[in-house]
């Protein structure tokens, strides 16, 4: 199983001799920011319950979006979806309603017990023991490690070998986006294709 000690040689040694003038624990930062702000896979899914307790102005209560998030699914107050609707629509006597306005949930009164369904961006990978690996650098690495070798290459102006890696990159990414959706949505077996 690799980690995140692994990806830091392993860039280090595809970018070779290059590699003394290149920070490479920026470029993997950079590849785990480029690969979670694109992929939404089954296993980034968290729930957070919450209770929207604060009444803004407007009379409507109010939650705040988990720090972690990257994309919100939906949300469920008491086993109830609630319907989105835009901010300038939201009213607090709208039954099941909400919407967020920056970083803020509004919801409508029938709705102050939360759970937010979203998908969360998983902890930066470190050389702190227990937290140099995560579901990526186990099953994706290959993704992680295109990624931040691209990176490398744009920092040495090298566009041949930027765009070899990062096309590949993200063919890898699109493939494992494809089955992960395809498992979720179809009812099928996640099969692994080597």
């Amino acid at each position: 199983m690799a980690d995140y000690n692994d990806l830091l040689v392993d860039v280090a040694k595809w970018l070779r001799k290059e590699a003394t003038a290149v920070p490479v624990a920026t470029l993997s930062g950079l590849a785990e920011t480029e690969l979670y702000r694109s992929m939404r896979l089954q296993n980034m899914v968290t729930v957070a319950s919450t209770t929207a307790t604060e009444k803004i102005p407007t009379e409507q209560f109010v939650a705040t979006v988990p720090d972690d998030s990257l994309h919100i699914m939906h949300l469920e107050s008491n086993g109830t979806r609630l319907n989105y609707v835009s901010p300038d629509q939201m009213c607090p006597d709208l039954s099941y309603a909400f919407t967020i306005v920056n970083c803020l949930i509004l919801v409508s009164n029938d709705a102050v017990n939360l759970d937010i369904y979203y998908y969360a961006r998983p902890d930066p990978l470190t050389t702190t023991p227990g937290e140099e690996a995560n579901w990526f650098t186990s099953n994706a690495y290959d993704i992680l490690l295109n990624l931040a070798v691209a990176h490398g290459f744009a920092y040495l102006m090298d566009e041949a070998r930027e765009g070899f890696h990062r096309k590949k990159a993200q063919e890898m990414m699109k493939e494992l986006q494809r089955v992960d959706d395809r498992a979720r949505y179809t009812d099928n077996p996640l099969v692994q294709r080597g």
